[in-house]
């Protein structure tokens, strides 16, 4: 398989936004936590997109496949039903964020998907978050 070539996006104080320049895998989102002692917890994970498939949110690549060995609803995400909590969190409605989800546009589903992990935890992207030294990276 093709290996990714990352282009950065746009980074703020924050967060950066790599896309795959091959077009081969999802773009990634990187949030930057610093720590107690200078450095940086850097959470990294994929921005895919999503859709709505029966009132069902999934990821865009299994909607509307009829060849899935499981019903629909067993690959709904796993944020989709504390969405209206996520929204009101930040200021927004459950629609407004499914709609970002389901967004072509990487940078409109990287903010949903911070906001879901300022909700819940950047942790439940990234498992294994990296240590930086400094922050931000080279700006785009």
């Amino acid at each position: 398989m093709t290996q990714p070539n990352w282009r950065l996006v746009y980074t703020t104080d924050y967060s950066a936004l790599y896309e795959d320049t091959t077009g081969v895998y999802a773009p990634e989102l990187a949030i930057a936590e610093e720590n107690e002692d200078g450095t940086y917890q850097v959470f990294r994970f994929s921005v895919d997109q999503c859709a709505v498939d029966r009132t069902y949110l999934v990821l865009a690549s299994i909607a509307n496949r009829t060849d899935l060995p499981h019903p629909i609803k067993s690959y709904e995400e796993w944020f989709a039903k504390d969405l209206k909590s996520v929204a009101s969190s930040v200021g927004s409605t459950a629609e407004d964020l499914i709609e970002a989800l389901c967004c072509a546009d990487a940078g409109t589903r990287a903010c949903a998907y911070e906001a879901i992990g300022g909700y819940h935890g950047m942790i439940n992207f990234d498992q294994y978050p990296d240590t930086w030294q400094n922050w931000p990276p080279e700006r785009a």
